[in-house]
């Protein structure tokens, strides 16, 4: 199983966990990823109240999360999964329900490679508005985020002309992902209107601090 594969499991994983309000250790999420128990943390993201259900086994809470990046339901439900197998039977019994994958429909993408316009690589995501991260693999860096209104026509300008698009005075942004491309891995998330997209874009600058581009 390689980073992309894992990233890809916890994402559905934390889809899970918020649909069920359900908490997991992170020696269950570590288990389940086949990696060690101080490792599970690095594929969660910056903290966030949609990762806050991994938990720890001693309090119940998640590692470095202040009051505000928890979920306000986090301690209403049962104690947390501890099992990986327990942990991996629930994930495949939740995405057998039609209603999941309802819900699912507006949640984030799973990673993707950033493709290289010179390779003949497209770019998948929403021509639509939303909103959309980049993370750098090789050494774990939370690159960006942003929304807009047509997020497919927004990212082409995340590369710098003439292999992107637009006229947008990102430069810094462009040269860093174009000079790092072979690792940087992308997610989207659709929404159904730009106002939509412009709230989860404040969610997501309340934790600003733990990208290299933050604004």
């Amino acid at each position: 199983m390689d980073d992309t594969e894992r990233q890809n499991i916890t994402r559905r994983i934390l889809a899970v966990l918020n649909h069920e309000k359900r908490r997991c250790t992170y020696a269950a999420l570590a288990g389940l990823l086949g990696i060690g128990n101080q490792d599970a943390g690095r594929y969660l993201g910056s903290p966030r109240p949609e990762a806050s259900w991994v938990v720890r086994k001693d309090t119940g809470l998640p590692t470095g999360y202040s009051p505000r990046d928890r979920d306000k339901d986090l301690l209403s439900g049962p104690e947390p999964i501890a099992c990986p197998h327990v942990l991996q039977r629930l994930l495949e019994e939740t995405e057998q329900h039609p209603a999941f994958h309802t819900i699912c429909a507006c949640s984030w993408s799973k990673w993707r490679p950033f493709p290289d316009p010179q390779s003949g690589g497209y770019l998948i995501a929403p021509f639509g508005p939303g909103v959309y991260e980049l993370h750098n693999r090789d050494t774990d860096a939370w690159v960006l985020f942003g929304s807009s209104k047509n997020v497919a026509c927004r990212m082409s300008s995340l590369l710098p002309v003439p292999v992107g698009a637009g006229t947008r005075n990102n430069a810094p942004k462009r040269n860093y992902v174009f000079d790092h491309l072979c690792h940087i891995d992308y997610l989207t998330k659709p929404c159904t209107t730009s106002d939509e997209a412009r709230k989860e874009e404040q969610r997501l600058k309340a934790h600003a601090h733990h990208y290299i581009f933050p604004t």
